[in-house]
């Protein structure tokens, strides 16, 4: 079967783990992307996170909020991620299985072009390193924010197409240019014939200057089967880059598009049992399912078994419900989606009436006031949570009191389900 999967690569240029990420995972949902290399997520360490309709992997620096790579996912082709590599806070590898062919995306986050000559060589020497150890019968692709300026010179053909926003390439250009040429890859986002506001990817605080720095690169033997690659400027994310979507047929089985049949154990949500009314009514919902004693005691074991069985099923579906995971963060709530909505409807209208004063001072001033929510919002649901502590202490709740000291002394605990080691092997469950 084929379909169309639609990658991007996007710098969000940091993310607040609970609010910023199910902004971002409400924009990706809204434009379809399936999956999206992020760069710049300047969190701690390395591991897995839900949010909402996505699965972020992700790549960071141990110590350090600074730079960071991953990969959001949505969650209906979670299951064709065969596995995930972290190389450091600049690089990532995602793995997805296809029917033909295997997609080895390559995440990537390069140096400024005003960074030293040495930390420009060790990037692209890892890089090489990197994708030489892609399997060999893999789709390559590299996606990310390469902060690189491809010109349109003849002497770049093929691996560059015509319809660069830039004539002449600066040094991270020639370079970039360099890597395509010597691992036969083509810079796809060069190759479509776009307006230029669909080929920007960044734009100066001023608003005045737009550079195409952000890039898609592709195997060559596969070029065919991209269909599209542009500029999505709508995509707000509170970040100076704009969402490049890159549009690829592919094949894959359908088995493995639809992931394993639903299944294992079903959790009831056992907490309202606590309430006596509940419990009588899902008391009375059984017996009047159950048939009388001297009926059983005529039925096989089994039979009788079974639908003692099935009607404490049915009353329990009907009286108790499932057990709903928490989405994000309780302190993320209405006012929190209004303020963003407010924060996109202002960036709408200053890319609609470009370079008005009053619009962008406007905006800027929403910008701050949403961050400062978003903030306070956290601090007061910090504050609350320290209220509770001191009420279970002071009723000597010891249970409550040490439960909640110990999640927030592990604090956040990342998913490593999937990832990989070193060999490409998957590594053990350590969720």
């Amino acid at each position: 079967r084929k379909m169309t999967m639609n990658f991007g690569t996007w710098n969000v240029r940091s993310l607040y783990r609970d609010g910023d990420a199910r902004v971002l995972s409400r924009t990706l949902s809204r434009y379809g992307m399936d999956v999206v290399a992020l760069q710049e997520i300047r969190w701690i360490g390395t591991g897995e996170i839900k949010c909402e309709e996505y699965t972020i992997f992700y790549s960071c620096n141990e110590s350090r909020h600074i730079f960071g790579t991953g990969f959001a996912v949505h969650n209906r082709v979670l299951s064709l991620v065969v596995g995930f590599e972290a190389i450091n806070e600049r690089m990532c590898v995602l793995r997805l299985r296809g029917k033909l062919f295997n997609y080895s995306l390559v995440n990537v986050h390069a140096p400024t072009e005003d960074k030293d000559i040495d930390e420009k060589d060790e990037f692209y020497g890892v890089l090489e390193d990197v994708y030489g150890r892609l399997p060999r019968h893999d789709v390559g692709i590299v996606l990310g924010d390469l902060n690189a300026k491809v010109g349109r010179e003849e002497t770049l053909r093929p691996n560059v197409g015509h319809y660069s926003l830039h004539e002449r390439c600066n040094d991270n250009g020639s370079r970039l240019a360099s890597f395509a040429i010597s691992k036969n890859l083509i810079i796809a986002s060069t190759i479509f014939r776009h307006k230029d506001i669909h080929k920007g990817t960044w734009k100066s605080p001023d608003g005045r200057t737009t550079n195409q720095i952000d890039h898609s690169l592709v195997d060559k033997r596969h070029i065919r089967s991209v269909q599209d690659c542009r500029v999505f400027r709508g995509a707000d994310c509170d970040s100076d880059h704009f969402l490049v979507a890159l549009r690829v047929r592919m094949r894959i089985n359908i088995e493995q598009r639809h992931g394993r049949a639903q299944g294992g154990q079903v959790r009831y949500d056992s907490e309202r049992f606590g309430n006596q009314q509940t419990c009588e009514v899902f008391g009375g919902e059984v017996s009047a399912r159950i048939p009388d004693l001297p009926s059983i005691a005529r039925m096989d074991i089994g039979e009788a078994w079974g639908q003692i069985r099935e009607a404490v099923r049915e009353s329990a579906d009907e009286v108790i419900g499932l057990r709903r995971r928490p989405r994000g963060k309780p302190w993320f709530d209405e006012e929190c989606v209004a303020a963003i909505e407010r924060r996109e409807t202002a960036r709408r209208m200053v890319f609609q009436c470009p370079r008005d004063v009053v619009l962008e001072a406007e905006y800027d001033y929403i910008r701050r006031e949403t961050r400062r929510l978003l903030k306070s919002k956290k601090k007061c649901h910090l504050q609350s949570l320290v209220k509770e502590l001191e009420i279970d202490s002071r009723q000597h709740n010891s249970r409550n009191f040490f439960q909640r000291v110990k999640s927030w002394r592990k604090g956040f605990q990342p998913r490593t389900n999937i990832i990989s080691d070193e060999n490409g092997q998957l590594m053990a469950d350590s969720v």
